[in-house]
């Protein structure tokens, strides 16, 4: 008898958990597969040398974005730009975009912002690095791994 009265009371424990603590689901399908950051190119670009984008979700409905961009030598002007984007089922959009962090007769920038998230959807970072010198200026993309905000 007693066995069976512990055995409902687990079950109606865990039943209660359940009700009172859904686990969230997407919203969208996840993103396809995909290279994050394309170092294909990089070889052939004059200035910037590395790039590098991440998020990191806080858990209380804020993720931080965090971005660099490194040069292969002092330029003029070294700038990396971040936006938050999100998937929507079918493509990722841009919805927050952080102030451009630049160096100036440097050779290094970082930069990191904070925003506002809605659960069950999947974020990223994309990053716009560029670097300036004498007059030329190359600029070139970089994307974080995607989350899943719970």
């Amino acid at each position: 008898m007693f066995k069976k009265v512990l055995v409902n009371l687990l079950a109606t424990v865990v039943l209660m958990g359940m009700i009172t603590n859904p686990v969230l689901a997407a919203k969208t399908a996840p993103p396809p597969e995909e290279d994050t950051n394309d170092t294909i190119g990089i070889q052939s670009l004059q200035y910037i040398n590395d790039m590098d984008t991440t998020i990191s979700d806080n858990g209380d409905g804020t993720v931080d974005l965090f971005g660099e961009t490194t040069t292969k030598t002092t330029v003029d002007k070294v700038t990396v730009k971040l936006y938050l984007q999100q998937w929507n089922g079918s493509t990722w959009v841009d919805i927050e975009a952080s102030d451009t962090f630049s160096a100036y007769n440097y050779f290094y920038v970082n930069g990191s912002d904070r925003a506002s998230v809605e659960p069950g959807y999947y974020y990223r970072t994309k990053g716009v690095h560029s670097a300036s010198n004498d007059g030329t200026t190359e600029q070139k993309e970089s994307f974080s791994s995607y989350k899943l905000i719970e």
